[in-house]
């Protein structure tokens, strides 16, 4: 039977809606999946218009379908870069490539904001208390001469970077690795993070290849 007043409608359905969320929400799941299979194009369209014209609402979901799914999201991103961990550091080494000038900005950008200088000084001071516990140290020249020594050569991928390889423990600190020159090696900036925790002497292999000096 027709309601005679639209309004009431409009509030039984929303009642309904309130006692039957999952119900509904499940129907609503299913139309919309029968919709994509019939027409996909079409529905790809109208959600794109929907979330240009609704980007505040569009956030608002987001959101919550984060905090409702926030666990196994992190779990499942977890896996997935222990899994992919040198599938991802190929993509994030080509993206910074590609858009080096880009990175540079934002990056400027972060560490001038209120955020970015607070994260800067936890991480100094970490730092610094890691560099107090560790026992040896190195000076500039040191590190000049260990350069020098590889012809600026990545001792891990064999390729030439000059001055900008980096500082690399062949023993992290992290498991009792000193600051003393005989436990620094020169990487780039790449191959010192795929080396992460790891221990392994790459100047050592350098040394003992054609590669070597």
């Amino acid at each position: 039977m027709p309601y005679k007043n639209p309004e009431d409608r409009i509030k039984n359905k929303r009642e309904y809606r309130k006692k039957n969320l999952e119900k509904c929400r499940k129907w609503a799941r299913e139309w919309a999946r029968k919709k994509r299979m019939e027409n996909p194009e079409l529905m790809r369209e109208k959600r794109r218009k929907w979330e240009k014209a609704n980007p505040e609402r569009l956030k608002e979901l987001q959101r919550l379908s984060y905090q409702r799914h926030k666990e196994k999201r992190r779990k499942d991103s977890r896996e997935y870069h222990q899994k992919n961990r040198e599938k991802r550091l190929d993509y994030a080494k080509k993206y910074s490539e590609k858009n080096s000038e880009r990175i540079k900005i934002t990056q400027k950008a972060y560490r001038e904001s209120e955020n970015g200088k607070k994260v800067r000084c936890l991480l100094q001071k970490i730092r610094h208390a890691k560099r107090m516990r560790t026992k040896g140290n190195f000076d500039l020249a040191a590190w000049k001469e260990l350069i020098k020594k590889v012809k600026g050569i990545c001792p891990c991928c064999k390729e030439y970077f000059g001055d900008k390889l980096t500082v690399d423990h062949k023993k992290p600190v992290s498991r009792g690795g000193t600051d003393d020159i005989s436990n620094i090696q020169p990487l780039c900036g790449l191959c010192n993070m795929r080396k992460y925790t790891k221990e392994i002497d790459y100047l050592k292999l350098f040394e003992s290849s054609d590669t070597g000096v």
